[in-house]
């Protein structure tokens, strides 16, 4: 494998030598085609090969480049394969020659001799960057490749550990580059393979002892091979579920797999689903030829059309509340902002009718030259804006009487099926059609600034809270985002598979909103350019979304074609019996600390805070101020009345935990910041480890030194106090830096020489018999404190950053790196200890940081913070009802999502079933309106 492939244009060659010598100066394994010769078949193939296995496609972009057919072809491949791909610019080059994805990538520029430096150093940061990861992808790719060439053959498979590992990249949908729908297949496969080589032993071992009892066990064979069969299947069609963000469907297939074969793999998968489900509030019932013309922007309300009428809903509770009786197809509505009004589309002509009002005709009736396709209204409430079947858009003030358009714009070449306007009222958002996106200013009479890269019609638009994006959409099934100052464009947004309906942002702007004829919502984070959720369980069209905002709840409604409606609550994401999610940090959490007398957490942020939680409530009791350069280090005193906190500016704290206030400062003489702290059992003595490899030990009663040490040759990254009291551990980012330490001198007992690079945490069992020790060399170690022999090496797949004993000493926890927390049960067979797999928690987006373990009246707690912002509480024991309570954990998911499995054949598909429905209340005091001109009977009261 090389580290990376270099494409480029042979005019372009005397660059490429000079990037090729400093790559390789830097130790970087690179493959170049320098033979000048015409393209063949063989050729051409070795160019594919060395794309596959390559971690890294680098791009020379010059104007050549863009116009070589081989270079372009070179660069297809490599999209094809989801490549990573670093461009650099050494050349002004056509952008529109060039595929989308690399256009919108970042480039690295390099048109001057004195930037080639600057570009290196950026090119090999984004060469190593998630190197782990890139380089799994290369291999999984080489071997789907292969796989694929020999026919699918099943001796091709991934088996065992690599089949594991190859699972887990499944839900590494953040990671870049991300699978290909190849390798996603070769897994899934592989799976099944392995599945059935299962199958086969258990039928080979019944066969063994056929002689017995041959009928009975022919048929138990046959049940139990169809059980198993079912059960993998529901199990992979989860994990392809989970790795399309779609938790709700993969919580109901988890759910139904473990009622069939509980296994441990399954269990582990389901919580992975379950923390990141959302919740089907509720689901409307189906109405006859219903269908859902409109949700206003807060979410608040909706309008249907149903049975000849339009009827109006209040979403938060659940009744109607008006009564539209209108002829002809209503397909074309809105509300104003204030939801106080609406107006509806008939042929050319748009009602406007007051929500609240007994009048039986509309307050307005405006009529444009052809039938409008698309409705709006200002914030204000005074502006009625339509988008038009011939391209045109009318403004009108319906503040004033007179029905004539006081704005018409003039413009787009085919219907205008999306408008949005600025608060102020000044600029004006469409799109159509003509697969363009038009920017108008109201305030003047220049020409709008029209944005290009759509490759079909245009069906919705939407403008961010701040009013700095616009999101467009349509038939192309793609998302794009601009800026709407310039016109630029931001990224694409692409998965849906069918045309998209309906944009909305979310209040605070970081979330955008899109429904499709794919029948599923997604949530993209707006930030990050990525799909984080998507919303299943419709059974038409998905034409309307919008976040409900009342209230200050994390709510999304969603409407079909077939005149259902739906309230998700998508803010207790990951809030479940057994797993409780906290957030309020804006960065990572760096440590997280139990009390040991209250249900209390503390956790410690790069934010440069500290917050203390009710883990009952999931509330926040009280921030401490940021502490300049950040918080470095937490813990309570035993007694649990009082913690320490520790900062990069070498400043210990000492905090009241029921006030958050401030109560004393311990003189720290040493300038190097400190990495971490420990109490003594006793709460009599403070130890503090710094980064220049130091230990102090302090008196906390009259905050004088006692001790001060070089214990490590780089920075001490963890110290702990032995159960007696008479060790204390270190741990150093020297390599193998751990040490134990006598604590009645202060002298070194013995080094525990056995890991290959730096240790990060340490924590002793709670007889104090062993020391648990993670490390940068991708294993957590069990150490014999008598005799300093290491007796466990537990081998992970990336980095462990953090580790714990339960109080009992009957389980371990690691944190990794790769996201994932591991958990062992603890046994001792003939004085020897051994650990055996219990879960394996794939409940974080990002490397773990800091665990905790702790025993409760409620069962024992895992409390793990990482780089993803959040801090998660697991309860063990509620988490192992999903082996002993498989039937109601199946219909707990049932009725989260609204959703069950049901068989096609052997493959299992997602249906919405009646959980949540409900029926709307008719006998509420309604508003009934008669449409004004109308012929026809009215319906009674």
């Amino acid at each position: 494998m090389s580290d990376l492939f270099i494409s480029y244009s042979r005019a372009n060659r005397a660059f490429v030598e000079k990037l090729d010598r400093a790559l390789q100066e830097r130790g970087r394994n690179t493959w170049i085609d320098w033979a000048d010769i015409h393209p063949s078949a063989e050729w051409l193939k070795e160019i594919l090969r060395a794309i596959e296995s390559a971690a890294t496609f680098v791009t020379v972009l010059s104007e050549q480049f863009a116009q070589s057919k081989v270079c372009i072809d070179e660069l297809e491949h490599a999209l094809k394969c989801n490549k990573r791909i670093v461009p650099i610019l050494i050349d002004n080059v056509d952008e529109r020659a060039l595929p989308d994805p690399v256009r919108s990538r970042q480039w690295i520029f390099c048109k001057q001799p004195d930037d080639f430096d600057a570009a290196l150093s950026a090119l090999i940061s984004a060469i190593d960057t998630d190197l782990d990861w890139v380089q799994t992808h290369t291999r999984l790719l080489t071997r789907a490749i292969e796989w694929e060439k020999n026919n699918k053959d099943y001796s091709y498979a991934l088996r065992g550990r690599d089949l594991k590992k190859a699972e887990a990249c499944l839900t590494a949908q953040e990671k870049d580059p991300q699978l290909t729908s190849l390798q996603i297949d070769y897994i899934i496969s592989s799976r099944r393979d392995s599945t059935r080589r299962s199958t086969f032993a258990i039928g080979a071992l019944a066969l063994a002892v056929v002689a017995v009892t041959v009928f009975g066990l022919l048929f138990w064979q046959k049940r139990q091979e169809q059980a198993l069969t079912l059960a993998s299947n529901f199990r992979e069609a989860g994990i392809l579920q989970l790795a399309a963000n779609n938790p709700l469907a993969a919580e109901d297939l988890f759910a139904h797999a473990l009622a069939i074969n509980p296994t441990a793999n399954t269990r582990d998968r389901l919580e992975q689903a379950r923390a990141k489900s959302p919740r089907l509030v509720w689901s409307s019932r189906e109405f006859p030829s219903a269908r859902t013309i409109t949700i206003s922007s807060d979410g608040r309300l909706f309008a249907l059309r149903v049975a000849g009428d339009v009827d109006i809903f209040d979403s938060q509770t659940r009744k109607r509340i008006g009564v539209i009786p209108v002829e002809g197809d209503i397909r074309v509505g809105a509300f104003d902002i204030k939801n106080e009004i609406v107006a509806l589309v008939h042929d050319k002509v748009i009602q406007v009718w007051k929500i609240d009002s007994k009048s039986q005709k509309p307050f307005g009736i405006f009529e444009a030259s052809d039938q409008p396709t698309s409705l709006s209204f200002s914030s204000d409430g005074k502006l009625l804006i339509a988008g038009l079947l011939n391209g045109d858009i009318f403004v009108w003030d319906i503040s004033v009487t007179t029905q004539s358009p006081f704005r018409q714009l003039h413009g787009h070449t085919d219907r205008v099926t999306s408008t949005a306007i600025t608060k102020d009222g000044h600029v004006l958002v469409s799109g159509s059609w003509d697969e363009t996106v038009k920017i108008w200013d109201l305030t003047g009479s220049k020409e709008p600034t029209t944005l290009v890269g759509h490759d079909d019609s245009i069906l919705s638009v939407a403008m961010s809270p701040d009013e700095d994006i616009i999101a467009s959409a349509g038939w192309d099934t793609t998302i794009l985002l601009w800026d709407i100052k310039t016109g630029k464009q931001l990224g694409a947004l692409a998965g849906h598979q069918g045309s998209i309906l309906s944009l909305a942002f979310s209040p605070d702007g970081r979330w955008l909103a899109s429904a499709s004829e794919d029948k599923s919502i997604r949530l993209w984070d707006v930030q990050k350019r990525q799909h984080f959720l998507t919303l299943p369980g419709h059974e038409g069209d998905v034409n309307a979304v919008a976040f409900l905002t009342a209230n200050g709840l994390s709510e999304v409604v969603t409407g079909d074609a077939m005149g259902v409606v739906r309230l998700w609550n998508i803010g207790d994401l990951g809030q479940r019996e057994e797993l409780q999610t906290l957030k309020g940090h804006t960065a990572a959490i760096t440590m997280v600390d139990f009390s040991p007398v209250k249900p209390l957490l503390i956790s410690a942020s790069v934010d440069q805070t500290i917050r203390a939680w009710d883990i009952e409530t999931r509330k926040t009791v009280w921030v401490c101020p940021r502490q300049n350069n950040g918080v470095s280090a937490i813990q309570f005193s035993p007694d649990g009345h009082h913690f320490a906190s520790a900062t990069r500016e070498a400043f210990i704290s000492v905090w009241d935990i029921d006030t958050g206030a401030f109560e004393k400062l311990i003189n720290y003489e040493d300038s190097a910041a400190i990495r971490y702290i420990a109490y003594s059992g006793d709460g009599s003595l403070l130890a503090a480890g710094s980064d220049d490899g130091r230990i102090t030990i302090f008196n906390v009663s009259d905050k004088k030194i006692l001790s001060s040490f070089a214990a490590h040759s780089q920075k001490v990254q963890g110290i702990v106090f032995s159960p007696d009291g008479t060790l204390l551990a270190s741990a150093g980012d020297d390599v193998g830096g751990l040490k134990l330490w006598r604590t009645k001198d202060w002298t070194l007992l013995r080094a525990l020489a056995g890991h290959r690079s730096g240790v990060y945490q340490i924590s002793f069992s709670p007889d104090g018999r062993f020391l648990l020790s993670t490390s940068d060399d991708k294993t957590a170690r069990l150490w014999e404190i008598n005799s300093g022999q290491q007796v466990l090496n537990i081998r992970h797949d990336s980095p462990v950053w953090t580790g714990d004993f339960s109080p009992d000493g009957n389980f371990i926890a690691t944190g990794s790196e790769d996201s994932t927390i591991h958990i062992w049960k603890l046994a001792h067979q003939g004085g020897e200890p051994k650990l055996y797999d219990f879960a394996v928690l794939r409940i974080f987006d990002g490397p773990v940081w800091d665990l905790e373990l702790k025993q409760s009246a409620k069962g024992l707690l895992l409390a793990a913070g990482g780089q993803d912002r959040s801090i998660r509480i697991l309860n063990l024991s509620l988490f192992e009802k999903f082996s002993t309570r498989p039937d109601e954990i199946e219909r707990e998911a049932e009725e989260r999502g609204g959703l069950t499995v049901q068989l096609n054949g052997n493959e299992p598909e997602i249906v919405p079933t009646q959980y949540n429905r409900f029926e709307p209340v008719t006998n509420a005091p309604t508003v009934r309106i008669q449409d004004y001109g109308t012929i026809g009977s009215q319906r009674d009261n």
